[in-house]
C-alpha cells in the first residue's frame, strides 16, 4: 500500500440512482471533491496483487480538474480509499459500489 494517511472518515458515499455512489472526501488534502470509481480489476502479476481503476471527477471543489488528473497522489489516494471500500465490503457482505462477482473465471 502507499504511505498516503486518511483521516478515519475522510469520505462519505454519496447515493446516486439505484445502481450508483460518488465519493466526497471529506478531509485532507483533497477535501471537498466529489468523484466516483469506473471499472476497478483486481490481478495477479508475479505473484502479487494488483488493482488499477478508472475515475470520474463529478465536482472538483476548489481544485482545477486537468491538474487533478494529472496529480499522482491523487490518484493514490483514491486507491487507498478504493481498497478501504473494498475490504470493508468483503467484510461485511455489504457492496455499495459495483457488483460482486464470485467467479474467479469470469471475466467482464
Amino acid at each position: 500500500m502507499s504511505d498516503i494517511e486518511l483521516p478515519f472518515n475522510g469520505y462519505d458515499l454519496i447515493e446516486g440512482d439505484d445502481t450508483t455512489y460518488a465519493v466526497r472526501l471529506t478531509a485532507g488534502p483533497y477535501a471537498g471533491i466529489t468523484y466516483m470509481y469506473g471499472t476497478v480489476s483486481v490481478y495477479e502479476e508475479a505473484g502479487k496483487g494488483h488493482m488499477s481503476f478508472t475515475h470520474q471527477i463529478v465536482d472538483p471543489g476548489k481544485f482545477n480538474n486537468t491538474k487533478l488528473e494529472n496529480d499522482s497522489k491523487f490518484t493514490d489516494t483514491l486507491g487507498t480509499i478504493l481498497f478501504e471500500i473494498m475490504d470493508t465490503q468483503l467484510e461485511t457482505g455489504i457492496a455499495k459500489i459495483g457488483h460482486i462477482n464470485t467467479n474467479p473465471d469470469a471475466h467482464s
